[in-house]
């Protein structure tokens, strides 16, 4: 779908990316959302200084220790680390959600605070179409709102994207 887009569009790939298809984007992305394991951080890094660039990318946090979500902050030449990501289990509990937020929130400071060098901090990508407001009221910069735009759809027993 590339090609039919306008080039001044700016494309963020957001969703789970498999380091074999790192190669295929990397000259056609602005950030990379959800890097989520050591392997995927080690691809961008490769493949970004292989095309003479720093990739700008969010590392994926998982707030309540869930197995299928991670995340590490890599140290690579080849990556600029803008900012944190999560995605918050599909539930109902504001409360917890609310906790889970203020929690993002505070390690997102924390971490802003160290000024590690090649560590930027300055997006806080959290909440989805059904918690965005209770994310922007903890301070999320970028919310993942597809489908309250483009209607629900199955995204299986979790409703991860």
């Amino acid at each position: 779908k590339l090609p039919a887009l306008e080039k001044n569009f700016r494309i963020h790939l957001i969703g789970r990316l498999q380091s074999n298809k790192v190669k295929y984007i990397i000259d056609h992305v602005c950030l990379i959302h959800s890097v989520d394991r050591l392997s995927l951080a080690q691809e961008i890094d490769r493949q970004a200084q292989k095309h003479n660039r720093v990739m700008p990318v969010l590392i994926q946090v998982s707030p309540c220790g869930e197995a299928q979500k991670g995340g590490l902050p890599p140290e690579l030449p080849g990556l600029s680390v803008q900012g944190l990501m999560a995605v918050m289990p599909n539930t109902p509990d504001t409360a917890l959600l609310d906790k889970l937020f203020a929690d993002m929130r505070t390690l997102f400071e924390r971490a802003r605070a160290e000024a590690i060098p090649g560590i930027e901090m300055k997006e806080l990508s959290m909440g989805m179409s059904h918690d965005y407001e209770l994310a922007a009221r903890h301070g999320a910069t970028m919310v993942r709102i597809g489908s309250a735009l483009m209607g629900a759809r199955d995204y299986g027993p979790q409703g991860q994207h």
